[in-house]
């Protein structure tokens, strides 16, 4: 873990995944494949730009002792992980800051075009989140929290410590781990929904659209209720009004030198 990886479906604590060889198609397009959205450290899209980065609040709450801060560069573009090879090569590339490190290229060839690296599904890491999760729900908070604990210590950071007293405490700690271990697997999503969590940009670097008039004339035709499910089919007419209103209004120019970006530092 002190190192990219997170590529070969034969490592001990893979659980599920998807074994890709060097001839099938996924790897023979060259780009039309998961290391080439994902893969900062051979080629593709994302090393040409499409660079995939951590939330600087995200990565500022991982401490210094945890393995898997070294999973992405820092605010200066370095990560202890990668070897003097792998920071040179990226570092020329150009990578932004807060950019992953986490999934190495084929035979730590970097910059390599070969992209058949396997594809992750399911971790035995993730098993042990859960039955921390699952105690604490279930009335065992100390022993949610020593399998926490336990895990974290023994395999990311030997600093760690929860120090939760509930249930409700000890499924946040697991969540943050969660977010911080499975980053760019996927599995976010489902933990936003199943817990059901807002999803909070500021301060994440991402670009911040203010004065959108569009913004008023949708707040103004839907009132979203927070206790309500919404459906895919329901979803879908809401987003195609939106586009046709962003349509409207851009023909009618009524958009115009009001469009603020910001980026959050």
């Amino acid at each position: 873990m002190s190192k990219p990886t997170f590529i070969d479906i034969e490592d001990a604590s893979w659980m599920w995944g998807i074994l890709i060889t060097d001839k099938d198609r996924v790897s023979t397009t060259g780009i039309c494949n998961f290391p080439s959205h994902m893969g900062s450290l051979n080629y593709g899209y994302a090393s040409v730009g499409g660079w995939r980065r951590i939330s600087p609040k995200l990565y500022n709450q991982i401490p210094e002792s945890d393995v898997r801060k070294g999973w992405f560069l820092d605010d200066t573009g370095v990560s202890v992980n990668l070897p003097a090879a792998a920071q040179a090569y990226i570092t020329k590339k150009g990578a932004p800051v807060y950019t992953q490190v986490k999934y190495g290229p084929m035979n730590d060839e970097w910059g390599s075009n070969n992209n058949a690296t396997d594809v992750i599904l399911m971790r035995v890491e993730e098993m042990y989140l859960i039955k921390a999760e699952a105690q604490a729900m279930n009335n065992d908070v100390s022993g949610g929290v020593n399998t926490l604990n336990s895990f974290v210590n023994t395999y990311r950071d030997p600093s760690y410590k929860c120090t939760a007293t509930t249930g409700e405490a000890v499924q946040e700690a697991v969540w943050h781990q969660r977010r911080i271990e499975f980053w760019g697997e996927g599995l976010a999503y489902f933990d936003i929904m199943r817990l059901n969590k807002g999803v909070n940009r500021l301060g994440c670097g991402f670009p911040k659209l203010r004065y959108l008039t569009l913004l008023q004339v949708i707040r103004s035709k839907f009132t979203v209720s927070p206790t309500k499910r919404y459906n895919t089919i329901h979803c879908w007419k809401i987003i195609r009004w939106y586009l046709l209103q962003l349509r409207y209004l851009m023909k009618n120019k009524l958009i115009i030198k009001r469009i603020e970006y910001e980026i959050y530092q």
